[in-house]
């Protein structure tokens, strides 16, 4: 392989059929300018050797041989790290949307049924009593409670003298699409056996004594004790007869 002296230049100007090509001088220029300071020397190392290698004739050898053994696995740099921020030091890059999971939500809870009491036009002053035919709408998933009878100062064919309506303490209702016997069985669950605490609940059949068939609801019982369920007028034989449903 020959070389081209210059007049005042020590290094000769490579042929282009000379190993060391172009594309290794672009390739060893790359290196140097990203390698970092210790790539870069590096880099720079390697490439003055292939300069003397073609010189003296001597085939090109690969970058890695000419490194210096305390320098060799430091030429590649870490691949550079997405930033967090945006550019203006405000917030994260707009693809932090696919890679940030979203923030916890909260459900709230599903909203309780309403109660619907209608009272027709008569008076419960009793708050215990009115408490329990809200809750009791509400249990029956907001079926209307109807109010047939509740505050009196006088006495309806077949009510007793020491009825709870004349103290101002009852309430005589249907639920509207049950049966009365229904109603009062299902009642009985625990579930709602705390809202008809200190409670007298009690049926009046088709033989009722009374003015006709109802559930009847007053607060003669003390406050805490469970509710007591009675029934009257369920059979002929117990007309006017005011017995315990246990019983």
């Amino acid at each position: 392989m020959g070389e081209k002296q210059g007049s005042s230049s020590t290094l000769g100007v490579l042929p282009p059929t000379d190993p060391f090509t172009v594309r290794d001088l672009l390739r060893a220029a790359l290196q140097i300018g990203l390698g970092g300071p210790v790539g870069g020397a590096a880099a720079a190392a390697d490439l003055a050797a292939r300069v003397a290698q073609a010189k003296r004739g001597a085939p090109a050898q690969s970058g890695s041989q000419n490194v210096p053994s305390t320098q060799r696995g430091t030429q590649a740099s870490p691949a550079p790290q997405p930033s967090q921020s945006n550019g203006s030091g405000n917030g994260p890059h707009w693809w932090s949307r696919w890679t940030t999971p979203p923030p916890p939500t909260w459900t709230p809870p599903p909203p309780k049924p309403p109660a619907l009491v209608e009272y027709n036009g008569h008076t419960v002053s009793d708050p215990r009593v009115r408490e329990a035919l809200e809750q009791i709408s509400k249990y029956f998933a907001s079926a209307t409670v109807n109010v047939r009878s509740g505050d009196r100062n006088f006495r309806p064919r077949g009510s007793p003298a020491n009825s709870p309506h004349l103290t101002h303490q009852a309430a005589d209702i249907h639920v509207m699409g049950r049966d009365d016997s229904q109603v009062k069985d299902l009642l009985k669950d625990p579930s709602i056996a705390s809202a008809l605490s200190g409670l007298r609940i009690l049926q009046h059949g088709p033989y009722t004594a009374t003015e006709g068939p109802h559930i009847h609801i007053d607060s003669r019982r003390d406050a805490g004790q469970p509710a007591r369920f009675m029934h009257e007028g369920m059979t002929r034989t117990g007309r006017n007869v005011y017995d315990d449903d246990d019983e």
